[in-house]
């Protein structure tokens, strides 16, 4: 993590289970230098238990993202991250028009 301000447009969209460094890991650092009004953060995760989002929530993003990702769960879900971070009028349709309903193939 790069010490400065993000771009106003900066969104980090980061895994829970990752190597070295998982997603509640990665936040707990972002926040130490960052709030979420600055850099929001939203966690994607198979792993859907209560005490799982609890930890994501807890640690500073702003939602959480259940796997296998559905395209439009993905929009409204960012579209409301956006709305809410930075105040605008941002829609679903707004992210990515045209993008089906199926689950995001893993080499997109």
């Amino acid at each position: 993590v790069q010490e400065g301000v993000p771009n106003t447009r900066t969104l980090v969209l980061t895994d829970i289970h990752m190597p070295e460094m998982g997603g509640i890991e990665l936040t707990a650092l972002l926040r130490s230098q960052w709030d979420s009004g600055i850099l929001p953060v939203v966690g994607v995760t198979a792993d859907h238990t209560a005490e799982v989002r609890s930890s994501c929530l807890l640690c500073g993003m702003q939602a959480l993202v259940v796997k296998p990702v559905v395209r439009r769960t993905l929009r409204k879900t960012l579209a409301e991250v956006l709305r809410a971070v930075w105040g605008e009028a941002a829609t679903e349709a707004d992210l990515r028009p045209g993008m089906e309903e199926d689950p995001i193939a893993p080499d997109l």
